[in-house]
């Protein structure tokens, strides 16, 4: 019988917490952004704050790529050190 050994510590709350915060924030800005006709948006205050609206999600993307790049080497990481504590090798399981 093998064993499964866990190689992640104690979870983040607060980092999870902020994730949530992040992913609620960006359904709603789909949500409003979907609640807006493209086929009939115009104006100078609309191009105004739709312009703002683009510059801060592009700054926003811009943070989430490194957040994203970090974690998804943190997790293949954590993912190959369990894979080497069950299996004793470096190698994924092929059926």
């Amino acid at each position: 019988m093998s064993e499964v050994v866990s190689m992640v510590s104690a979870p983040d709350r607060a980092a999870q917490k902020l994730w949530e915060r992040v992913a609620t924030s960006s359904r709603r800005v789909a949500s409003l952004l979907e609640h807006i006709p493209w086929q009939t948006v115009s104006g100078e205050r609309s191009r105004a704050e739709l312009t703002e609206a683009a510059d801060l999600l592009k700054q926003a993307a811009s943070i989430l790529a490194r957040t994203a790049a970090r974690e998804e080497l943190r997790y293949m990481r954590l993912e190959r050190s369990a894979r080497m504590a069950v299996t004793g090798k470096d190698e994924p399981q092929r059926s």
